[in-house]
């Protein structure tokens, strides 16, 4: 059966999870890997979805979808090396895609899990200079 139809009908996530078959089909083709990885990130499993969706983009370098998902997926794990690695990946896709907001929204969401109450992204705002 077709994966989407797995997930679809709510039965991939128990199949697979206690067999592990679904890592091991297809292991070259770059839209199974995302398409595994998308799945993974959609069922609350960011880091699982890492390495299907790393393969995906290394054997698909040049698709920016694979790219901004995989991106999504290391932000959502929290890791700070993984958020740092997810801007990374988004500044990449926003320089070849410069027209779609798509990579630039991601990138404020993983802007965003950089930040903490003790230590902001920007510096507090300077008051005007008084005249």
């Amino acid at each position: 059966m077709h994966a989407p139809c797995w997930l679809s009908r709510g039965r991939w996530h128990r199949r697979h999870q206690t067999d592990g078959s679904a890592g091991k089909a297809e292991p070259r083709n770059p839209n199974f890997r995302e398409m595994l990885g998308q799945m993974y990130y959609e069922t609350g499993q960011p880091t699982k979805a890492l390495s299907p969706l790393k393969r995906a983009v290394e054997l698909a370098p040049k698709e920016p979808e694979f790219r901004m998902i995989y991106a999504l997926a290391l932000a959502d794990t929290g890791a700070q090396a993984n958020v740092q690695e997810a801007i990374r990946q988004l500044k990449r896709v926003s320089a070849t895609s410069p027209r779609s907001a798509r990579p630039f929204s991601i990138l404020a969401r993983a802007y965003a899990k950089l930040a903490t109450k003790d230590k902001p992204i920007l510096p507090p705002p300077r008051r005007p200079a008084e005249r």
